[in-house]
């Protein structure tokens, strides 16, 4: 570990903050005033680029196997006692540690770790070198009983790990970089590029999912906002080299206590060699463009780390439904505008319904039928009575269907309840239309093995509704109250900062559009009187900012250019 006393610290430029059940502070670095020129280079590690053409050859083998996840990174063992290797700077009332690892060529880097505790007060940043993406702070919250932890992606083939802890606090953290999760592909729209013969950065992810995919917010979802909450990426730590896509949906138990139960696709979690690796999966909220148009930008959202197991089975070719039901390590944030889904095991077909999903990684996407499910064999050797099949259809914004990525979705009905989840099919942009086929597994078949959680009063029925994390009320509804507040610039374009005065306690900040529907939200922590929000996502026009905590409420009109 290298070490050097110091007092002060610059300003960085400014950062997109992306929450993973942390206090979206900016790093402790980028507040203070340091004077870089006096201290040494950040100590960093660097690892050799794994074989990405023998990954990208490897991925077409397996695109011709129906059920399974998308794969969009592999782990390389890194195995690196944080303080050991870090930096260490010592400032008059607080240590800061830190260190860079660097990847030659990587779309973006995260952290898996098998080692890791916070003390109340210390907190972890993750951040890049253009400041483009910061992660943290993590903190003692994070903390689980097995010790496994991960990450979300930093965009860049460099991260910057960051420790800060006041020395008033004598307990010691422990950051094991047990392994580094490198990104070939499925994070955002890189252009191939030609950098030798030999080496390439490849496309992926963000805006490059099959041209045909229709996004979330466009009309043919209208009937569906509340259920379009409730559906999620999944980052999934497969195997022991592996990470890849699915698709999950939070959903409701007929205790209706918002318990953070997520479905999916069981095929999703066959290759998962350990039962630890449950605490490193990250889940992503409201990752989603905010209207019918695909941004340029990369939209804000939020990721929670860790579940638990439930029950799962992945016998898809062998007459089972494929289903996996798991708990969220930790409850779902009233910040994140959660929907719990309701549910129908009715036998009854459906006419007509949605599917919102996430293909290849991309962000949240709609596809539609209109004709009548059917149950068929889905090939000689299987019977798939256990699957609904779709055929999906033309729409006002296209013909929306499926893609690696989307596994584990779940199927609507008419009345916006979950009635299957996505374990493969023929679907894909360019396929003909009579062809958009997928199957669906049937909740009502995955039901007796998961009605211990989603009923676990044994009230035996048949179907359930939504539940909202609470009955919100109208933007028109503010109470008279102390709390205050002022937001600038306002026009915006890019950023907002807000300013509260009169908070003392935790406080949700919701960005509404103009018929009410909340576009971005945030959580401040008790006593934290500012925040910034990245506004750049949002389309041109006219938005409510709506400040309320357990008593106190109040709403402002901003413009965004």
């Amino acid at each position: 570990m290298k070490k050097i006393l110091i007092a002060t610290l610059v300003l960085f430029a400014s950062v997109s903050v992306f929450a993973q059940l942390s206090t979206k502070q900016l790093p402790r670095s980028f507040k203070m005033d340091i004077n870089y020129s006096s201290i040494p280079t950040i100590p960093t590690i660097k690892m050799q680029s794994p074989d990405v053409d023998a990954l990208l050859a490897q991925d077409e083998e397996n695109s011709k196997n129906l059920f399974k996840p998308q794969r969009c990174a592999t782990i390389i063992p890194l195995e690196s006692n944080f303080f050991d290797d870090a930096m260490h700077l010592s400032l008059s009332d607080a240590d800061i540690y830190l260190l860079k690892v660097n990847i030659p060529y990587a779309q973006a880097l995260n952290l898996y770790s098998s080692n890791f505790y916070i003390p109340k007060g210390g907190e972890l940043y993750l951040w890049n070198p253009s400041h483009s993406k910061v992660l943290g702070a993590f903190t003692s919250d994070n903390n689980s009983e097995s010790g496994y932890f991960a990450t979300d992606y930093v965009y860049d083939d460099e991260i910057v790990f960051e420790y800060y802890q006041p020395k008033s606090i004598r307990e010691t953290a422990s950051i094991e970089l047990s392994e580094i999760g490198y990104f070939y592909r499925d994070v955002i729209n890189y252009e191939e590029i030609k950098i030798s013969e030999d080496e390439k950065m490849y496309k992926g992810g963000f805006r490059t999912s099959g041209n045909c995919h229709i996004n979330a917010n466009c009309s043919e979802g209208d009937d569906y906002r509340d259920v379009q909450r409730a559906v999620c990426r999944i980052l999934i730590r497969m195997s022991y080299y592996d990470t890849g896509w699915c698709t999950g949906t939070l959903i409701n138990n007929t205790n209706e206590d918002k318990t953070p139960y997520v479905l999916s696709a069981g095929h999703c979690i066959e290759e998962v060699a350990s039962n630890n690796y449950y605490g490193q999966f990250v889940f992503y909220f409201n990752y989603e463009s905010s209207g019918c148009s695909t941004p340029t930008q990369e939209p804000s959202y939020t990721s929670l780390t860790g579940c638990t197991r439930l029950a799962f089975d992945n016998t898809y070719a062998n007459n089972g439904s494929d289903y996996w039901l798991m708990r969220l390590q930790n409850s779902v944030p009233q910040s994140m505008n959660p929907y719990w889904a309701g549910w129908s095991r009715s036998t009854s077909t459906s006419r007509n319904g949605v599917c919102f999903h996430h293909p290849n990684g991309d962000i949240k996407k709609i596809a539609s039928y209109r004709t009548a499910l059917t149950t068929s064999k889905y090939n000689d050797n299987a019977d798939h009575a256990q699957h609904w099949i779709v055929r999906w259809a033309q729409t006002d914004n296209g013909l929306g269907v499926t893609e690696g990525g989307s596994s584990g979705s779940g199927l609507f009905n008419e009345d916006g309840k979950l009635i299957g989840t996505l374990s493969g099919g023929y679907a894909y942009c360019g396929q003909a239309a009579s062809n958009q086929i997928d199957y669906y597994g049937k909740f009502n078949q995955h039901f007796s093995n998961i009605s211990q959680w989603l009923d676990p009063a044994g009230t035996d029925q048949t179907e359930l509704g939504g539940r909202d994390y609470n009955n919100a009320s109208s933007i028109d509804e503010v109470s008279e109250n102390a709390l205050s507040l002022s937001i600038y610039p306002n026009p915006a374009k890019d950023f907002i900062t807000i300013n509260i005065d009169g908070g003392k306690e935790k406080t949700i900040v919701a960005i509404m559009d103009y018929v009410g529907r909340t576009v971005l939200s945030d959580e401040i922590s008790e006593g934290i009187t500012e925040t910034t929000l990245n506004i750049s996502s949002l389309e041109p026009g006219t938005y409510f900012v709506r400040i309320y905590s357990n008593k106190n409420s109040v709403v402002k009109k901003i413009t965004k250019e």
